[in-house]
């Protein structure tokens, strides 16, 4: 590879996939306790988009490199709900709001909320516990339909594992 094929930060496309990892192994800590009080929640709501962010962007990365064409990026997107949401989620992030004009999945009103089961998730004595889920819901006006609900972190699992595919990666 010549220093023309690479970034202005002197880096390929697969520095953005390993970016990508990171930020989707600092998610690993939120899945059990995703904080609820400010100013940790915020700050772990900025994590989960700069992962989204990042994990989306790896597709201009990757065209801009010349390791896949913009097609072959936009045809896998296109047919991964998962990245279709990332996606969203980048860019609506990225630009205040969705451009109608542009692609999104099919509802791109999303937003987060986080909602409780309980149940006998292990612990000591299997004892019945709380659990929260952080979850993407579509349009503000169901916002506790949780039936609709997409799970944060299983989008993001969804969109490293879709990419790995894509990319013919191994673990």
């Amino acid at each position: 590879m010549s220093d023309a094929d690479l970034s202005h930060l002197g880096t390929d496309a697969l520095d953005q996939w390993q970016r990508v990892l990171r930020w989707h192994e600092r998610l690993t800590p939120l899945l059990t306790a995703f904080p609820e009080e400010e100013p940790a929640r915020s700050y772990a709501l900025d994590d989960v988009w700069a992962f989204f962010m990042n994990c989306y962007h790896l597709r201009d990365w990757l065209i801009r490199a010349g390791v896949k064409t913009q097609q072959e990026v936009d045809d896998f997107i296109g047919q991964s709900e998962a990245m279709q949401l990332c996606r969203d989620v980048a860019n609506g992030i990225k630009h205040y709001r969705l451009d109608p004009s542009r692609r999104t999945t099919p509802n791109a009103n999303w937003t987060t909320m986080t909602y409780y089961t309980y149940g006998r998730y292990g612990g000591p004595e299997n004892a019945w516990l709380e659990r929260a889920h952080r979850v993407f819901l579509p349009d503000q006006a169901k916002r506790f339909n949780v039936v609709d609900a997409r799970d944060v972190f299983e989008v993001a699992d969804a969109c490293v594992a879709g990419w790995r595919i894509f990319l013919n990666l191994r673990r």
